[in-house]
Order: C-alpha cells, then structure tokens, then sequence
C-alpha cells in the first residue's frame, strides 16, 4: 500500500515477516514462530499461555545445569554469572524500548497521514482550480516530492532502529 509506495518496502517485509505473514499470503511460517503468530493471533491471554507452555518444555528437557531462565531486567548479574564471564562496565543494553519502538511507529504513522492528506490536498487543488496544464504538472511534482520525503523519512526510522540490533 501507501508505506511501499514511500519507499519503505523494507518495513512492509520486516512487519509482514514478523506478524507471520510468508509471500504476501497471511500464512504463518513453519515452526515456533508460526506457533507465536498464530497464539498471539488468538489474543492476549492466548499468548501468555503459549509463553508459559513453551518455558515450562524448555525447562522440562533442558538440564538444570545449562538452563537460565532470564528476565532482562536483571541486567548482567545472573547472564555473566551463568556464562561464568566478568560483569561488563557499560550498562546492559536496551534496543527495544517500547518508548522508542512506540516513537518510530508513531514517527510513520504521523508522517504517512500527512503525506495522504498533502498528495490530496495538491491533487485537489491542482485538479480544481488550475486551468494551465503547467500547474498540473507542476502539482504532479509536489507529490512526487511529498512522496519521495514521506519515504526518506520512514526509511531512516526504520534503519535507525534496525541499526541498534547490529551494533549489538
């Protein structure tokens, strides 16, 4: 649709492929994250029980001795502990703060409307009051243009946040 058009086909895919959505089909793939799609799918509650059966396999077939149940919030303690590894000095990274995630999503969202609302706010004027051809094209362009910023812009949020996963 109109986010593919911006140029932000790279969001389309990545959200696609994380929703379960496989060849623009709406099929969930193969495997646990089809089995995650397809609860979370069924709802909130579906998903906290498919979380919970999942934690309580893993720990029923995986040794004691080389399993650690970990909450991010605790930081490095328990992980470098559990690696047998020093605690770093930096602060344990955090690249998927809902603030942050919650920014990028709202950063698109705001920045599609106004592009919807500007390409037809040009395309409405320029249809109903310019006579002269010239403005027409003239009008063409601003949404060319309009278009082409809306996807410079998402493109970069996404690639902003993207990046936060590779300098791990």
């Amino acid at each position: 649709g109109f986010v593919s058009l911006a140029g932000s086909r790279m969001l389309c895919q990545y959200v696609q492929r994380m929703c379960g959505g496989s060849g623009g089909k709406g099929e969930f793939p193969p495997g646990i994250f089809g089995e995650i799609n397809r609860a979370l799918n069924n709802g909130e509650e579906a998903g906290i029980d498919f979380f919970k059966s999942h934690k309580a396999e893993v720990c029923s077939r995986v040794p004691a001795s080389q399993l650690l149940v970990f909450d991010v919030q605790e930081g490095w303690e328990p992980l470098c502990k559990f690696l047998d590894v020093p605690i770093p000095d930096g602060p344990f990274p955090n690249i998927n703060n809902s603030d942050e995630v919650r920014l990028v999503f709202n950063t698109i969202k705001t920045v599609a409307w106004l592009a919807i609302v500007g390409v037809s706010g040009v395309l409405f004027y320029t249809v109903l009051y310019c006579t002269d051809y010239t403005f027409l094209l003239l009008g063409l362009g601003i949404v060319g243009l309009v278009l082409w910023g809306a996807g410079k812009i998402m493109k970069r949020e996404v690639r902003k946040q993207v990046g936060k996963s590779k300098q791990l």
